[in-house]
């Protein structure tokens, strides 16, 4: 029987290269900002960064306290459920550093917030030149040896253990001289400047209060936004090229017996007037060439984040939930288009 003869087909496969999809030339402003929301992250400020339309928040929930890492941990899930990013300040409870062990378990804390409660950025420490926030040893101590190790050692563990994660600099409070952040800047590189470039910083934290005076007109030794250049130069000089992110900034605004500070009522019209000062510097320093990759509203609500009775009116949406004027200015600002 004769046999039927197997036909073969041969496919040729043409080989195909896909092109890489470029990165956007542009983004809205939004994607770079966010709320700071004081100690813990309640789900209703992670709500009023959606409804602002800003992609961060930041929270510091402090080493120490009892089921820190769970607290956030649940806060961090609910704001990556909502698209939001979270930035994390990390400090000891009680805000003194004089304890080695206390010190160690902040180390292992900081990285615990990644590798547990999946933290988008670490932020190490908070306002570390202002007695408030660095109780001891004594703040006024400059250099500020103390805190450069404690940093770098903080940051280069976080580094370490999760490369891609950026990790910020104690955002700097507003201070007098010498602890202004111009001034103290400088020093707390230097006390451990090669540990400094070790730990490749992805930002420099700042605060960039001004209230209630403005900050297009007040002198910069009281202007933190107008200090921005110096410490920008002050980092390439020593061989530290990262940009500032603003962690916290904002004013009061008090539609009822608004307090008065140095001749100037805290009225909700101030608050208003203070945040277009504040984005009008930001633009002459984009404009100037400067980057601030991120900024951080401080607050969403009256009430949030408040250590003194003027900063209870530091939200943009009051206690009964209706919004300020200042809202509808920063959710602008937020839909801005800026270079990617």
């Amino acid at each position: 029987m004769a046999r039927k003869r197997r036909t073969t087909t041969t496919t040729t496969t043409t080989p195909t290269t896909s092109t890489p999809i470029p990165a956007p030339a542009t983004v809205r402003r939004g994607t770079r900002m966010g709320i700071s929301a004081g100690a813990y992250l309640p789900a209703r400020v992670v709500d009023a960064a959606v409804d602002l339309g800003v992609s961060w928040v930041r929270c510091s929930v402090e080493s120490g306290w009892a089921n820190a890492l769970q607290s956030l941990a649940a806060s961090v899930d609910y704001a990556h459920r909502k698209g939001i990013k979270v930035i994390h300040s990390v400090q000891n409870s009680g805000h003194s550093y004089h304890d080695p062990a206390a010190n160690d378990r902040l180390v292992t804390f900081a990285v615990d917030t990644v590798r547990v409660a999946h933290v988008d950025c670490v932020e190490v420490g908070n306002e570390w030149n202002h007695a408030m926030f660095w109780k001891s040893p004594d703040v006024n101590i400059v250099p500020p040896v103390a805190q450069a190790n404690l940093s770098t050692r903080i940051g280069s563990a976080v580094r370490t253990a999760y490369p891609l994660v950026p990790v910020i600099t104690n955002g700097m409070s507003p201070e007098a001289e010498p602890l202004n952040p111009w001034t103290w800047w400088p020093t707390f590189l230097d006390a451990a400047l090669p540990a400094q470039k070790a730990t490749g910083w992805n930002g420099i934290g700042l605060h960039g209060f001004c209230y209630p005076e403005l900050a297009t007109t007040n002198p910069a030794r009281w202007n933190p936004l107008m200090q921005i250049p110096t410490i920008v130069q002050q980092s390439r000089d020593r061989g530290i090229t990262t940009d500032v992110w603003i962690t916290e900034i904002g004013a009061p605004g008090f539609a009822i017996n608004p307090p008065v500070v140095r001749g100037i009522a805290l009225t909700e019209q101030r608050q208003l007037e203070c945040w277009q000062a504040y984005i009008d510097v930001i633009h002459d320093l984009e404009r100037g060439g400067i980057r601030l990759p991120n900024l951080e509203v401080v607050t969403a609500f009256d009430g949030d984040s408040a250590t003194t009775g003027v900063e209870l009116g530091f939200g943009l949406i009051r206690a009964d939930l209706t919004r300020k004027p200042a809202w509808a200015l920063v959710r602008s600002f937020a839909d801005e288009i800026v270079p990617a």
